[in-house]
């Protein structure tokens, strides 16, 4: 087996800033549309979608973000709120509960 090139309790300063953005949003919808499903996997699923349709804003440390600036143009808060959106669209489709 490969030696690991990090210790497991590294990992917990990577961070990735646009999570904290979708939990926000996601909570957003929630509270604007109560016919979506409010079940553990399919809030999970809708966070989840809405991250992986996102690029990764993936930093250290607070340091390091401001080395490389805390904006991204290229993702605003309407193109976050808009990821939300098409993602409940999917999870309202396949949903994975019973």
């Amino acid at each position: 087996m490969a030696r690991k090139w990090y210790d497991d309790d590294e990992l917990d300063i990577l961070n990735n800033r646009n999570h904290e953005r979708v939990l926000d949003a996601v909570e957003v919808f929630l509270e604007a549309t109560p016919t979506f499903c409010r079940c553990r996997d399919c809030r999970l699923d809708l966070a989840a979608i809405t991250l992986n349709g996102l690029p990764g804003r993936y930093y250290v440390s607070e340091e390091h973000m401001k080395f490389y600036g805390h904006s991204d143009e290229r993702l605003n808060d309407d193109r976050v709120a808009r990821a939300v959106h098409e993602a409940s669209a999917v999870v309202t489709r396949r949903p994975h509960h019973d």
